[in-house]
This record gives C-alpha cells, sequence and structure tokens, in this order.
C-alpha cells in the first residue's frame, strides 16, 4: 500500500492532529532561529527607532502562526543595521569625563530594579552608603542609569545628575507595613513580584538596557522572567545571604530562618554578584547549587580616606551629647533582632561596678527594637549609662567613630559587616563574637578582642579588659587602623570591580 493510500484511510482528525503537530514544531524552530539572531548579532536598542514597531507585528505574527517579510530579513543587513545604530549611541552617550571622543563599552544603560524607596535605608542620611556610590561612579563615567523603586511617600531627588532616572512600581512593603513581623515576612516577597514584574518588562522594552541588576533575593523572579523573554542579560546583588551559611543550624532551624531565599534561588539568573560582609555567600550558593562560575564574590566598599580624617574628640562629643569624661564604649546600626543589642547591655550589666562608673554605652541607629533596648536598660539599672543618639547621618560616622574608644559588636549573623569594619578603619578596637567570618578583620589581640558566639559573661571580661588597660586600647586602635589601610578597598575600587562583571556579561551576550 503506497503512502497516499494509507494517509487516505487515517482517520481526519489523526491527519489534522498531525499537521497541527508539524505548524507547531515549525513555530517553536521559528522562535528560537528568531531570538538566536536578536541576541546574538544584534545591539539592542532604544524603543523609540522604527524597528520597534517591527518588532510588535513579529510578535503578533508568530501568535498567528504566520511570519511577516520583515522577520525575514537578511542576517547581514540586520547586523549591519545594529552596528550602525550602535555607534552613534556610542558617539552619544561614550563621552569621558574628560570630554574626549567616543569610549567603546559593554555598558551604556542599567535598568536597577531596588526594593528601597530611599538611597538611606534608615532615612536622614543613615545607612548603607552602596547605592549612593554606586550612582556617583557610574553617572561620572556617562553611564544612564534607571532605578526601578516602589513608589515613595515624598517626590525622590535625582542628586543633580541627569543620567538617573527613577521609576516607580506600587509599594507593597507599605501596604502591608501595619501587620505583624511575621506576616510581612511572607507577604513581602509574595506579592513583589505581582507590583514590579509587568512594571519591569514595560520599562525593559522600552529602554532597552545592556543589563538588567536587581538589588536583593526579592529581585530574582522579575529579572527571571523579564531577561528571558527580552533577551537581556541579569544580574542579581546580594548584599550578603543572611543565614544561608549557616549550615550548622538543625535542618529545620535552617529552612525556618532561610526559606524565602531558598525559594528565590530557584529562579536563576545570569550572575550573583555577592558582597563580602562575612556570611560566606560564595560558600552558601555553592552548596545551593549555583554554579561557581556564575558567581562573582566582591569585598564591600569603605571611605578609606577616613583613616586620615583629623577629628576633635571633644567637640565631636559635645555635639553629639556625650560625656567627655566616660570611656564610650559604642554600636551603632539598625536595630532589630538580628543585631542583639540587648547581649551588649547584660554583659555591661555584669561588669565590674567600678568599671561601669568609667563607662558609657552608647547605641547608635534606630529601628523596630529600640523601645525594647531602652526598657531593657531600665530593668537592668543601666538608665543612666546608656545613651541613644537615634539615627547618625553617613556624614557623621567619622566623628562618632574616631571620638569612641571601644565598639560593640554582637550580630548574630556576622560582625564583619560595615560598622565594625569601619571602627577598625578609624582606629577603634573592636569587642566581638565570633561569628561566621568575622576572624577574617576582628583578630583576637591585633584589631580587637573575639569571644565565642553569644557568651555574654565572657563578652563582659573582654569589655572590663580593654576599659581598664588604656595601654591596650591605645595599641589595639592603633593596629585596627593599620589592618584598614592596608587591607580595606576604597568605593571607587569595589565599584569599579562590580562595573567589570557588569560589562563581562553584557559583552558575552553579543560574542
Amino acid at each position: 500500500m503506497d503512502r497516499d493510500s494509507r494517509r487516505a484511510r487515517r482517520p481526519a482528525r489523526a491527519r489534522d492532529q498531525t499537521a497541527a503537530e508539524r505548524r507547531r514544531r515549525a513555530g517553536k524552530q521559528h522562535r528560537r532561529d528568531a531570538l538566536r539572531r536578536r541576541t546574538d548579532n544584534l545591539v539592542r536598542l532604544g524603543g523609540d527607532d522604527a524597528s520597534s514597531g517591527r518588532h510588535d507585528r513579529d510578535g503578533n505574527a508568530r501568535r498567528r502562526g504566520r511570519f511577516s517579510r520583515s522577520s525575514r530579513l537578511s542576517r547581514r543587513r540586520r547586523r549591519r543595521d545594529g552596528r550602525d545604530r550602535a555607534d552613534r549611541i556610542h558617539q552619544k552617550q561614550g563621552q569621558g569625563a574628560d570630554g574626549g571622543g567616543a569610549v567603546a563599552r559593554a555598558v551604556n544603560k542599567i535598568l536597577v530594579l531596588s526594593i528601597w524607596e530611599d538611597i538611606w535605608s534608615l532615612g536622614e542620611g543613615g545607612g548603607v552608603a552602596d547605592e549612593l556610590q554606586f550612582i556617583r561612579h557610574l553617572t561620572k563615567k556617562g553611564i544612564e542609569l534607571h532605578f526601578l523603586i516602589p513608589k515613595p511617600r515624598a517626590k525622590k531627588e535625582t542628586l543633580g545628575d541627569s543620567l538617573l532616572t527613577y521609576h516607580t512600581y506600587p509599594n507593597v512593603f507599605r501596604a502591608f507595613e501595619p501587620l505583624p513581623g511575621i506576616a510581612r515576612r511572607f507577604l513581602w516577597p509574595a506579592a513583589f513580584p505581582f507590583a514590579a514584574t509587568s512594571r519591569l518588562e514595560r520599562l525593559a522594552a522600552e529602554i532597552r538596557p545592556d543589563v538588567l541588576l536587581g538589588f536583593t533575593h526579592y529581585s530574582f523572579y522579575p529579572l527571571n522572567r523579564v531577561g528571558a523573554k527580552l533577551g537581556i542579560p541579569t544580574a542579581v546583588k546580594l548584599f550578603g545571604v543572611m543565614y544561608l551559611d549557616r549550615f550548622d543550624f538543625p535542618r529545620i532551624k535552617y529552612y525556618w530562618k532561610s526559606v524565602e531565599q531558598i525559594i528565590a534561588l530557584r529562579r536563576p539568573v545570569d550572575r550573583y554578584i555577592i558582597l563580602n560582609d562575612g556570611t560566606k555567600g560564595q560558600m552558601a550558593l555553592e552548596r545551593l547549587g549555583i554554579p561557581r562560575a556564575k558567581i562573582s564574590f566582591l569585598p564591600n566598599g569603605m571611605d578609606t580616606e577616613w583613616a586620615d580624617v583629623p577629628v576633635d574628640r571633644d567637640a565631636a562629643r559635645r555635639a553629639m551629647g556625650l560625656p567627655l569624661d566616660r570611656i564610650l564604649v559604642v554600636t551603632f546600626s539598625r536595630l532589630v533582632k538580628s543585631k542583639r543589642i540587648e547581649l551588649l547591655l547584660r554583659a555591661a550589666a555584669s561588669m565590674d561596678r567600678a568599671l561601669l562608673d568609667r563607662t558609657t554605652i552608647v547605641i547608635g541607629g534606630d529601628g523596630p527594637e529600640r523601645p525594647f533596648l531602652e526598657r531593657e536598660a531600665r530593668r537592668l539599672g543601666l538608665a543612666d549609662r546608656v545613651a541613644f543618639t537615634g539615627v547618625i547621618p553617613h556624614r557623621n560616622v567619622v566623628d562618632f567613630l574616631k571620638a569612641s574608644d571601644v565598639f560593640a559588636a554582637t550580630n548574630e549573623l556576622t560582625n564583619m559587616s560595615l560598622p565594625p569594619c569601619e571602627a577598625i578603619l578609624c582606629g577603634v578596637p573592636v569587642v566581638a563574637f565570633d561569628v561566621s567570618g568575622t576572624a577574617e578583620v576582628v583578630r583576637d589581640g591585633e584589631t580587637g578582642l573575639l569571644v565565642p558566639n553569644g557568651d555574654v559573661p565572657a563578652f563582659a571580661r573582654a569589655l572590663e579588659r580593654v576599659v581598664r588597660d588604656g595601654d591596650l586600647r591605645e595599641r589595639l586602635g592603633r593596629q585596627a587602623m593599620a589592618f584598614g589601610r592596608s587591607h580595606f578597598m576604597s568605593w571607587d575600587d569595589r565599584i569599579e570591580k562590580e562595573l567589570a562583571v557588569l560589562e563581562e556579561l553584557a559583552g558575552s551576550r553579543r560574542v
């Protein structure tokens, strides 16, 4: 029986299914070929040129199972047109700070998805300076930055830079603020993709950035979806990994502490940028299955010039309302549970009374735990020996630290975060719980004193040593500043390393 006879005898429904399957497979192959041509041979350009309409027509045609003539343009013509338009953009955007000629660069435009309304996480100029330094350094190089942020309460300041633009999405964080903390913990990451993903996709299609960059694990789902759909390289920057490195925890406790991040990591991106805050992020992600080749492990940036800033200690203390004749044991951070500031108060309460009378405990920063800490200070009989400063603006941190005598670090996650490192750079010895990567910078007997994690009596004894012995404080402070000068990286150098990662990522998609 010949093939035509067999086909004629086949039921009509089976013939239709076979034809439909062939059309479906042909359509899938065409879509793969079209995506490969766009990502491999064309330079991504802004959505305001004539080609954007052609892309829309092609998308509609594919959904109908037909393909427009424009989608069958020769590869040579697409490549030539893309290069011509790219050259014009590079001439316009690639002017260096010296006003010279065009600069060849893989990254000229970055779209950042952030979870923060403001550069300063604590408000009033307080918090981590990473975002501010990132903006200043990249815009100085002529790189166009677009930030997609939660809708803020007040109009955003653009820092006076025409290369910085803010866009907004619905503020789910503020919407759930009245709820209990446990409810916010799970509702925020659940609601965030619904608020941010569609807005990110529309914005990325309009401005056509060279890279999509997300801040924190909240960004994995939106970047995974939008990057794959539009063919744009993606990177997520993690400012530490919280409890992800604590594989010593019991399994149930580990998953309870880290479930949001573990779920988020199931949505892969092209590059994982992890800042080394002491939480061993590279090791944690590798153990969770992220390929080492996709991880860029970078040091935190520091205001390294602080080591050379002269400060009048008495004037700085008077400006902050702190006593001139006491030894100041200080800490500052966002006042949340993981910082365990109450352990500092309990250690102070068990110190020798004569030494405690010479000491003032200074707690800088603000946050939800402040009312509890104030009550705890009263309960322990320390109300007249503890000072709460509130938020310390970043510009005043160097004065605050150089007017201090000892820095106390009690963080549950790591004591290698920015405040202890800034204290070391300013020549202030650190007494710290030895947790995670803390010993990398708080070197026992060299830059400070280390005690076993959570051991409050040992912490009290260490405080007594540095309060009692002025020579020890001076030696540790001097060694701490020398260590900071030789080991810490400036913000310019750190952001340059981050930019190199993004340029490598963008360039790899254009080879």
